[in-house]
């Protein structure tokens, strides 16, 4: 099974008239954020650890400047689950993180797709939720180039990228808040470096958001450039959650 990441929060997307469910900015040059406040990102992750500590390491000096020996730490919740809560000058309008395991051996996750979250257009003072998994090296190997390109045979043949995945930049997705306290917009983000040529990766699930499971009601997602990353969204009515749904 593709391992996977889901991103929630109170927060709508907004941007240009792309063909994608998911609003994209036509150009990073058009996206305006806000230069002063900050959002407070709730950063949670599944891990088994009895000893030792787990940061969230970026190049910003809010994650330690890349040195985990600096970075944040997380606090260990109940059963396996991780939780950091931080604030985050709107002005770094794209956070570049990731997660490492402090204990007898140091474990640091796969950087071949390294995560990117965008802050443009986030209000001051808007609260986001990431909930990730661990991006295992071993796992994250198959999104090299060498087995992409050459051993999934996937090639450059224009005619097959038509119908594939459109691939967008991290820093073209702008934030814009929601119009009902009601909505929750959730962030979908699935791993899958085995996608054959010609074909498209999407999200349905028990919403009518995405689609109450109706055949051809698939939610189209986005391939992150240089990643093997898809990601899709949908607003969600709180009365909603929990709910199922599957890539």
């Amino acid at each position: 099974a593709a391992r996977h990441d889901n991103f929630v929060s109170n927060l709508h997307l907004r941007g240009g008239a792309f063909s994608s469910p998911l609003p994209l900015s036509e150009s990073i040059k058009n996206a305006h954020p806000s230069s002063e406040g900050t959002v407070t990102i709730k950063f949670s992750i599944r891990y088994g650890l009895d000893n030792g500590a787990i940061v969230v390491c970026g190049p910003h000096s809010k994650f330690g400047s890349d040195d985990p020996n600096r970075a944040p730490k997380m606090q260990k919740k109940a059963g396996d689950l991780w939780e950091l809560t931080l604030q985050v000058p709107l002005e770094m309008e794209l956070v570049r993180y990731h997660y490492v395991v402090l204990s007898s051996a140091r474990r640091r996750e796969s950087q071949i797709n390294a995560r990117a979250l965008s802050l443009r257009g986030a209000p001051d003072g808007a609260h986001l939720e990431v909930q990730d998994m661990f991006r295992s090296p071993k796992a994250f190997s198959l999104a090299t180039s060498c087995f992409s390109r050459a051993i999934f045979g996937r090639g450059f043949a224009e005619s097959t990228a038509m119908t594939e995945n459109r691939v967008v930049d991290p820093g073209a997705i702008l934030w814009d808040p929601p119009s009902s306290s009601d909505l929750v917009t959730v962030r979908f983000t699935v791993f899958a470096p085995r996608v054959e040529a010609g074909h498209s990766v999407g999200v349905i699930g028990k919403p009518a958001a995405l689609g109450g499971w109706a055949e051809g009601t698939l939610v189209p997602m986005v391939r992150q450039e240089g990643t093997r990353m898809y990601v899709g969204q949908a607003t969600v009515p709180r009365t909603d959650f929990p709910f199922e749904y599957k890539y």
